[in-house]
């Protein structure tokens, strides 16, 4: 599925075998010196610098986006990246770029800055994006990335963040608000209208019943009945509504 070669290359982490397949880490030699398991991912992404690399599954899988931290072998965080179409790290190892892209898709357009430790810092929506890249530098222009960086991130944080949430019609959705801070400081306003939803599905609703109470009444036309009461009730609900 995958294979990337660490920045220093002294050893390379590969992504293989049937789904879902096993990722592990091999030394120059190809002796392999520790395995990171089963699961949907089929994308290595080593940092710059090499303290940092991610373990995704892009494309026809579920988005599911692991940061791991070379030094511990221990996995930082697990985030939900589905339908990204592109990922870089920054030059300075210290964000990972994902990115849904236009015309590959397009819904749902827009970029998420992660910190190395599977923090979402900054995020933004922006119709029909079609470019998301970070400014090329040599990572030798940057200091390491300091301890603080891969602190990992709460069990309790981590399941809140994958908690479900409620499907908004994409005519609901509101742009993206970006805030200050160093933490998540992007919100979806959902611009939920629950009474004016309300009043349209009753419309729609109450314009089906009455196509079939008129097509009723031109089958029985021949006996002079005209639309009963019940068309009349659901005229009345129309207007109502």
């Amino acid at each position: 599925h995958d294979v990337q070669w660490a920045p220093g290359g002294n050893e390379f982490c590969a992504i293989s075998g049937f789904a879902p397949a096993r990722a592990a880490l091999f030394n120059a030699n190809c002796v392999q010196t520790h395995d990171f398991g089963e699961a949907a991912r089929n994308t290595v992404c080593w940092a710059p610098h090499g303290r940092s690399f991610i373990l995704g599954g892009f494309g026809n899988l579920g988005g599911q986006l692991s940061f791991w931290d070379r030094k511990t072998l221990k996995c930082l965080n697990t985030v939900d990246a589905h339908m990204t179409v592109a990922h870089a790290w920054s030059p300075d190892s210290r964000y990972f770029l994902t990115a849904i892209l236009w015309p590959r898709l397009r819904v749902d357009n827009g970029y998420k800055i992660w910190s190395p430790n599977g923090t979402l810092l900054h995020q933004e929506r922006i119709e029909e994006l079609s470019v998301a890249m970070w400014r090329p530098a040599p990572a030798s222009a940057y200091d390491s990335p300091d301890e603080s960086c891969f602190a990992p991130v709460a069990a309790a944080a981590a399941a809140k963040g994958s908690t479900p949430t409620r499907y908004v019609p994409p005519s609901m959705r509101g742009a993206a608000v970006s805030g200050g801070g160093g933490g998540n400081c992007s919100l979806l306003r959902e611009g939920l209208r629950p009474l004016q939803h309300r009043r349209e599905l009753l419309n729609l609703l109450a314009l089906g019943l009455q196509l079939v109470e008129v097509l009723a009444w031109h089958t029985r036309k021949g006996g002079g009945a005209g639309p009963g009461a019940n068309s009349r009730l659901i005229v009345n609900v129309r207007n109502r509504a």
